[in-house]
């Protein structure tokens, strides 16, 4: 943590943005949470093996890739085997904002996912973060 403070203190001062939560509809919630019990998570390498969390996928939206790539061939496939837990992420994206919801291209979907301190380098756009499930030590 030192080293990573030090480092911050050559790139100059960061801007500290504080931004409130906004509730999200129980039933919402529990459709998701419901979703996420039932992916059957692979049982490949992890897609960002750096992350702490014991698993990590990312699901790509429709039309965020190259047309008829192999690449997107491939998410398009991953995409369908969770459709259901991707349409109910986005449905419930939407009801806390509408115009993210219809232009964000990834959804990172994690169990167990320990967060830190870091500047993230692929993700450099804004994003939403919700976790769901039974916490101890704060959560």
């Amino acid at each position: 943590m030192k080293t990573l403070l030090q480092c911050y203190e050559g790139h100059g001062p960061r801007q500290v943005r504080r931004e409130k939560g906004a509730p999200v509809a129980t039933e919402q919630l529990a459709a998701l949470l419901t979703e996420l019990e039932a992916v059957p998570w692979p049982r490949t390498t992890r897609e960002r093996p750096k992350i702490r969390a014991e698993y990590y996928m990312i699901l790509q939206k429709p039309g965020s890739g190259t047309p008829d790539s192999t690449r997107t061939k491939k998410e398009t496939a991953k995409l369908m085997k969770y459709k259901r837990l991707f349409d109910v992420a986005v449905e419930t994206m939407a009801d806390i904002d509408l115009e993210f919801s219809k232009r964000f291209t990834a959804l990172a979907v994690t169990k167990n996912f320990v967060g830190s301190p870091h500047i993230d380098t692929l993700n450099v756009g804004p994003f939403y973060g919700l976790s769901l499930g039974e916490f101890s030590s704060g959560g």
